[in-house]
């Protein structure tokens, strides 16, 4: 109908330190105060307890410093609630479920880490009842591939590049991404602004210098920059090994036949892998031949 909200669902993925939970704070105070519904219920829902609990004090701390929010409702332990009717509640995924909402909003903080989807469906059927509802998702990006957060990443882009070519999915959705294109070199300034809004503001250039600086003698510290800085999923959520530099050492396997050989075995107990490598010395190096198996039990648990 005219005059309704257009956009219902937004997806905003930003970095880590670009004021993710304060963002998440100041659009739960806008949508009690400010939206215009009658009697708003509006939830800001995090990943965890001390996640809420950042959200909700920093929501609680701008309306103590603005006398003419504070005037209008009474701040309680984790609720905020406005004298003509309507709260602004914050609540954790690893806490008790919430039921029987009837929400205007619902602001979702640090997706990429929620335990399941759950509290998700719970809170995105609470806003059916109502004319306009806003459900704003805001996260980091992550390594699971199979998790909530990245499921509605790749909606989002879907989303974001059909609008771009012309075409639109869901005139309802408007995402919101900031990240680093994958192919980008992740040493250098350009890089560092194009997934972060705030960059010179809410995180200085010193401190992207320190962590690539770190990086650059750590496959792991790589994986992490990229992950929380560059808003780039990655493969995994610690890396040990730098992969460009394992595959480059890829070549054609010289004829072993004969030759001296080192085997080392490490048998699974239940569910691990069973792994078997031989070592060959040859000119003055060692070539590997790796075998690895998995028990035909757990092979559809790790394929799901």
């Amino acid at each position: 109908a005219d005059g309704l909200r257009q956009y219902r669902v937004m997806p905003i993925a930003l970095a880590r330190k670009q004021g993710k939970s304060t963002l998440a704070a100041m659009l739960g105070l806008y949508h009690l105060f400010a939206d215009g519904e009658q009697f708003p219920e509006v939830v800001c829902a995090a990943g965890s307890r001390d996640q809420a609990a950042i959200v909700f004090d920093t929501a609680a701390a701008m309306v103590q410093s603005c006398p003419a929010l504070a005037s209008r409702c009474t701040v309680l332990r984790r609720e905020i609630v406005k004298k003509s009717g309507g709260f602004l509640r914050c609540i954790a995924a690893d806490g008790k479920l919430q039921h029987g909402l009837n929400c205007s909003a619902v602001i979702m903080d640090e997706v990429h880490v929620w335990p399941d989807r759950e509290l998700y469906e719970a809170l995105t059927t609470s806003v059916l009842a109502r004319k306009q509802p806003a459900t704003i998702m805001i996260s980091t990006a992550g390594y699971d591939r199979e998790s909530l957060w990245f499921e509605i990443y790749n909606r989002a882009k879907q989303v974001a590049e059909s609008r771009a070519a012309g075409h639109e999915l869901d005139e309802t959705m408007l995402p919101v991404i900031y990240e680093a294109p994958a192919d980008a070199d992740w040493r250098i300034e350009p890089t560092w602004k194009a997934a972060n809004p705030g960059y010179g503001v809410s995180v200085k250039p010193d401190y992207f210098r320190q962590k690539v600086n770190e990086a650059l003698v750590s496959p792991a510290e790589e994986q992490s920059f990229r992950r929380l800085h560059l808003n780039q999923w990655t493969e995994s959520s610690t890396r040990w090994l730098n992969m460009e530099r394992f595959d480059a050492c890829a070549k054609p396997l010289p004829d072993l036949q004969g030759r001296a050989c080192w085997a080392g075995l490490d048998l699974s107990s239940t569910q691990d892998l069973s792994s078997l490598v031989l070592a060959f010395p040859y000119d003055e190096k060692i070539v590997l031949k790796p075998f690895a198996w998995a028990p035909t039990g757990a092979v559809k648990e790790r394929e799901r």
